[in-house]
C-alpha cells in the first residue's frame, strides 16, 4: 500500500475543505459588513432652521448651540452661508437653543419639545445690540414639522404615565391614535385578549389607516423589533419615554413595511435621581 500517495490526496481534500470553510466565512463576513453599513430607521430628530438679521438676510457664521434641558447634553456649530443650521440625532425631549453672533443681542428660546422622529423647524432672528443683551424666549409650543408630509400621531410619556392600562401593555395605546383599528377575532379565556405583553399575536393585530393586519413594522429605538407584522418585545410601560404612530407618506427610510410604523423611544434617563413606586392587581371580585 503507497502510504505517500494516500498521505498526498488526505492533504488536497484537506486543502479543498478548508477553501470552502474560507469562503463561506468570506461570504458571512461581507453579509455582516454590508449590515453594519446599512441605514436604520431613525428614532432621533432634528432641530433646524435659517438665522437672519432685522432685514431678513442671511447671517452665516452666527453660532448656535442646543441642549438638552434634562441632561446638559449640548450641540454646537454655526450657520452656513446661507445662514441654514441643522442640529441632528437629537434624542426626543425638551431643548433649549441659544444662538449669537457679534453686533446682535444673543437669542435663548427653552422649553422646545422635540418628538420622535420629528424635524422641528426654528427661524430666528436677531436684533441688533451687545451679546451680553440677551432676547429670551419660553413657553413656546412644539414646533411644526415643515420637512415632512408623513401622518401620524405621537403619545407622548405623559399620557403613557396617566392612561390606565389593562395588562400593562403598552401597544394598546395605539387606540388613542387617528386612522388605528385593533382587529381581535377572539376574545377572552378561549381566544387571545392581546392585553398581556407576551401575547404579540392579539397585540399586533393593528389596521393602520386601512391596512391588512400584521403588515405593520414595530421599532424600538430605530432597531427592528417585529417578524411578519408581530412585535418581537414589548417594553415595559415604564421604560417608554414615548412612541410614534406613522400610518401614510412616511419616509423611504421606513418602507419595510405594507401597512404602518410603531415607533418606541426608551426612556434615556436624566440628570435627577427619580423613580416609580406602583402595584398593579387584578380581582375578578373587582369587576363590575
Amino acid at each position: 500500500m503507497n502510504y505517500g500517495l494516500t498521505q498526498e490526496v488526505s492533504m488536497i481534500l484537506f486543502m479543498i475543505a478548508s477553501a470552502r470553510r474560507a469562503r463561506l466565512l468570506l461570504r458571512v463576513l461581507a453579509v455582516l459588513a454590508a449590515a453594519s453599513l446599512a441605514t436604520g430607521q431613525e428614532f432621533r430628530g432634528t432641530i433646524l432652521g435659517r438665522v437672519t438679521d432685522p432685514a431678513g438676510a442671511a447671517l452665516p457664521g452666527a453660532g448656535v448651540t442646543v441642549i438638552n434641558e434634562a441632561t446638559g447634553v449640548g450641540w454646537q456649530s454655526v450657520t452656513e452661508s446661507d445662514g441654514v443650521y441643522a442640529a441632528r440625532f437629537l434624542v426626543p425631549g425638551t431643548y433649549r437653543v441659544q444662538v449669537e453672533m457679534p453686533g446682535f443681542s444673543r437669542f435663548v428660546q427653552s422649553g422646545i419639545r422635540l418628538a420622535i422622529g420629528q424635524n422641528a423647524t426654528l427661524n430666528v432672528q436677531l436684533k441688533l445690540g451687545n451679546m451680553s443683551e440677551t432676547v429670551e424666549v419660553t413657553g413656546q409650543a412644539s414646533l411644526l414639522d415643515t420637512t415632512s408630509g408623513g401622518l401620524g400621531q405621537v403619545i407622548d410619556r405623559e399620557v403613557v404615565e396617566d392612561m390606565p392600562l389593562n395588562g400593562r401593555m403598552v401597544f394598546m395605546l395605539n387606540r388613542l391614535a387617528g386612522g388605528v383599528n385593533w382587529q381581535v377575532p377572539t376574545f377572552g379565556a378561549t381566544g387571545t385578549s392581546g392585553l398581556r405583553p407576551f401575547d404579540n399575536q392579539g397585540g399586533s393585530a393593528w389596521s393602520l389607516n386601512g391596512g391588512r393586519l400584521a403588515t405593520n413594522e414595530f421599532l424600538l429605538d430605530g432597531a427592528p423589533d417585529s417578524t411578519r407584522g408581530r412585535y418581537n418585545f414589548s417594553p415595559p410601560v415604564d421604560a417608554v419615554e414615548e412612541f410614534k404612530i406613522q400610518t401614510n407618506t412616511y419616509d423611504a427610510q421606513y418602507g419595510r413595511t405594507g401597512g404602518g410604523v410603531v415607533n418606541i423611544a426608551l426612556k434615556t434617563g436624566a440628570n435627577d435621581l427619580h423613580g416609580w413606586v406602583w402595584n398593579f392587581m387584578k380581582n375578578e371580585r373587582l369587576n363590575a
